[in-house]
């Protein structure tokens, strides 16, 4: 195998193995000062750890999270409904509507009924007199063909009321006034 001299230069430890130009070394010298600041930057903010502020959702109760009974989109029911707990018509209903319970009635749901209830959420199309004992909640774009008789009432804007509504607030009972010895001077 011949020897060349070029070769054993470039295998030499001696010589440096490359030649472009000098880096910086990754990690800081101790004696060299930091870079120079760049006028324009700014510092950056601390970032902190603190969680935002926890918003309270009103919490759902048994009766809103699982109704007893759904009549989902596309399903259509005709006679009497009754119930104990709570009720929800996304379809169609056509009969009498009678429970000491709750009903909603989703923006897709259409009933063709007189309804008797202890309280009811209207988001769909009634076509019948509404006689609600507690509360009654008319949302999104309701529309009631009917009377109303409820105890309380709410709306939201874009609800639509053909009929009369009477609202019958809960009686209150005035209490008897004690009197006082103080009072008699």
């Amino acid at each position: 195998m011949p020897s060349s001299a070029s070769s054993t230069a470039l295998l030499s430890p001696s010589r440096p193995s490359y030649s472009g130009p000098r880096t910086r070394p990754i990690a800081p010298l101790l004696d060299e000062p930091p870079p120079p600041r760049i006028k324009d930057e700014l510092p950056v903010p601390a970032r902190t750890t603190t969680s935002p502020l926890p918003t309270k959702k009103p919490e759902p109760t048994q009766q809103e999270d699982t109704p007893e009974t759904t009549l989902g989109p596309g399903v259509s029911f005709k006679g009497e409904l009754s119930f104990q707990r709570l009720l929800r018509i996304d379809g169609n209903f056509e009969g009498e509507l009678l429970s000491e319970g709750k009903l909603i009635v989703g923006p897709t749901g259409i009933v063709k009924s007189n309804i008797r209830m202890r309280e009811a959420v209207i988001d769909g199309r009634i076509e019948g007199n509404l006689h609600v004992k507690e509360r009654l909640e008319l949302r999104g774009n309701a529309c009631i063909y009917g009377d109303i008789i409820a105890q309380t009432l709410a709306t939201d804007e874009g609800v639509t009321i053909v009929g009369h509504v009477q609202i019958t607030p809960k009686v209150c009972e005035p209490q008897a006034v004690s009197h006082s010895s103080e009072d008699d001077l």
